[in-house]
């Protein structure tokens, strides 16, 4: 039976083998790989202007048959609700929380306040799962996953994190070790997000401050054949080059109409497959 919360579940059971506590509270990492899904908690904050492609996204995921947890952070009242009373054999097992951050149920554009103030909560969001002592992984809800992409996540790194224009770090699609050095890295990430009162979108709040951090945090940038940004798949690959994505972010576009647009003409919509299956009776 999967299980919901309409809070969050209190964290007391670590079931993070990779994480020991020595005798001085400090929190110790044995560095094993972290390329099994059991190792991960996918992190996911949602809003009502979005819950389709939540709703896309749960479509493929669920396809996969994996075993990771699913934390749900709903960004407003209405999609907590249709969260909350959604069928658990359609959902899976999914923790549901309310942010206590944010209220906003409408879909935002890239570089609007409104955006800013969304996605600058997320810092914040991952921050609290980290503690707790989970290896996070946060997702944006405008991907698709066509192949699991823990394996990839080998290597002895603090983070890997997908490329944009294979230049900068792509927030929306990050795999976050927990630990003493990580963070420090996202509580000075929120911090900074803080400061800038939404006045930047969180990915060049990130982009701009990491650097500080590099000493102590090692960061892999994904494979852009297998985490491709949207130019990469959407524009520039073949068919062929296509079979190679592992996870396709339909990022740096405008506009839900855009974004929903471009998945349908990529058929990775889940509605042109199933007839709009919705999330519950």
């Amino acid at each position: 039976m999967a299980k919901r919360f309409s809070s969050r579940e209190p964290l007391n059971n670590m079931q993070n083998s990779a994480i020991r506590f020595e005798t001085n509270d400090t929190l110790v990492l044995s560095r094993k790989p972290l390329n099994d899904s059991r190792d991960w908690t996918i992190l996911m904050t949602v809003n009502n202007g979005y819950l389709d492609f939540f709703r896309n996204w749960l479509w493929h995921f669920k396809k996969l048959n994996l075993s990771t947890s699913l934390i749900v952070v709903a960004q407003d009242d209405l999609i907590h609700k249709e969260l909350m009373n959604s069928d658990v054999s359609i959902l899976g097992e999914m923790t549901v929380e309310r942010s206590v951050h944010v209220s906003i149920n409408s879909s935002v554009n890239f570089q609007t306040q409104q955006f800013n103030m969304l996605v600058g909560k997320r810092p914040q969001h991952i921050l609290d799962y980290l503690e707790r002592g989970k290896n996070i992984l946060y997702i944006d809800t405008d991907t698709v996953w066509l192949q699991a992409p823990f394996q990839y996540f080998t290597g002895d790194y603090d983070l890997w994190v997908q490329l944009d224009q294979g230049v900068s770090y792509c927030t929306g699609f990050m795999a976050v070790r927990t630990g003493a050095n990580t963070i420090e890295l996202i509580r000075a990430w929120r911090d900074r997000m803080i400061d800038l009162q939404n006045r930047m979108d969180d990915q060049n709040g990130f982009n701009g401050m990491v650097h500080n951090h590099e000493s102590k945090v090692r960061i892999k940038g994904l494979d852009t054949k297998r985490f491709p940004d949207e130019s990469q798949y959407f524009s520039n690959y073949n068919d062929k080059q296509r079979e190679d994505a592992v996870v396709v972010h339909n990022n740096c576009i405008i506009g839900h109409a855009s974004k929903l647009e471009r998945f349908k003409h990529m058929k990775l919509w889940y509605e042109d497959k199933l007839n709009g299956t919705k999330l519950h009776d």
